[in-house]
This record gives structure tokens, C-alpha cells and sequence, in this order.
């Protein structure tokens, strides 16, 4: 398991650094880790978890993903965007839906955030707020 800092939350670094090493089921469950961690917290503790840049994952969709999900959270908190984020490998070439249900496709279609959309990536943010309710 990827070393937490005391508040419990993976930074941005240790999630590129788990998601690399996940397969394809468990990489939504860490992006879901990390954003769930990062609402956690509260606001003054957030921008440590962001600020070192994340290793490259080597899947465009999951990097574009994470920088994507960095950017969201950083302004909509008003905290600074970390320059990271713009670096080449956060843009997937291809349209990318993390979750392969029809229902979600579509939903990421219509409400992903401006910052997941331009990057190629489908996902409505709220994917990733909400409890698991399945396994």
C-alpha cells in the first residue's frame, strides 16, 4: 500500500505511483481514494497533496485522469493549479471513459468538468465522490 501522509489521504504522487502498478478494476477505486481523501481534509492541508509531481502512469486515460481530477479539486478550492498538470502526458489522444457502463459513458459525456472534458477524459466527477455501492 502506497505510504499515507498523516491525515490519511494519498497525495498525487502516490496515487500515479499505486495506479501504475493496479490493473484496470482497481485503478477507479484509487481515484476515488484520492478525491475522497482530498474532500477529507480540510481546505489548508489540500495543496501538499499536489504539489510533487506525480510519476508518469504510462496509460494516457489514467494520467490524463489524475491531472485532470488535480486541476478540478485545485480550483474549485481556489488553491493553485500545479504547473504538472499542463505537461503533455496529461492529455489522453483519445476519448477515455474510465468506466465502461453505458449509463455513466453517457452521464460522462454530459457533466464531466471542463477540466477532465478538454484532456479526453468522460467521467462525471461525482463518479468518483460517491459511496460504492457495488462490488
Amino acid at each position: 500500500m502506497a505510504h499515507r501522509l498523516r491525515s490519511g489521504s494519498l497525495t498525487a504522487a502516490q496515487t500515479a505511483i499505486a495506479l501504475a502498478a493496479s490493473n484496470e478494476e482497481t485503478r477507479l477505486l484509487l481515484m476515488r481514494e484520492f478525491v475522497r481523501g482530498w474532500n477529507d481534509i480540510s481546505a489548508e492541508h489540500r495543496a501538499p497533496l499536489i504539489t510533487k509531481r506525480p510519476p508518469i502512469i504510462g496509460h494516457p486515460g489514467w494520467d490524463a485522469l489524475l491531472a485532470g481530477c488535480v486541476e478540478y479539486l485545485a480550483r474549485r478550492d481556489e488553491i493553485s493549479v500545479p504547473v504538472w498538470v499542463s505537461r503533455p502526458e496529461g492529455w489522453s489522444p483519445n476519448f477515455f471513459f474510465p468506466v465502461d457502463l453505458p449509463s455513466l459513458r453517457v452521464r460522462g459525456l454530459v457533466d464531466a468538468p471542463v477540466e477532465l472534458a478538454r484532456r479526453g477524459v468522460m467521467l462525471d466527477i461525482a463518479a468518483l465522490e460517491q459511496e460504492r455501492t457495488s462490488p
